[in-house]
């Protein structure tokens, strides 16, 4: 089933209800949101077998380091191959694709 007009137009109804205060917050969210969106479409369709799909998030750069047991230096020098999502100046990491690079490296050793 398709959702997208419904939530479009839920979205649109929020914006158009928002106090003009409450824009650039609004705005902020949609980017997260659209960051999110562009990290699961542009995801390696690799990584092991699942029930469910795994849950997508973003992490900051501390977070994707610790969860690979390497410096925040690795981390930024292997930034495109991780999952680097830009959204403005600040950077996150899909949690997705980080999974997916410890299981492409994990079948590599």
């Amino acid at each position: 089933m398709n959702r997208s007009p419904e939530l479009f137009a839920a979205m649109q109804r929020e914006i158009a209800a928002a106090p003009r205060a409450e824009l650039p917050s609004l705005v902020g969210l949609l980017a997260i949101l659209h960051a999110e969106a562009w990290s699961r479409m542009t995801a390696p369709m690799t990584g092991p077998p699942r029930d469910e799909p795994a849950e997508d998030g973003l992490l900051t750069i501390g977070e994707a380091a610790e969860r690979l047991h390497v410096s925040q230096r690795f981390v930024r020098n292997h930034a495109e191959e991780i999952g680097r999502v830009r959204l403005g100046r600040a950077v996150r990491y899909s949690r997705r694709r980080l999974e997916a690079y410890i299981h492409r490296k994990g079948r590599e050793s």
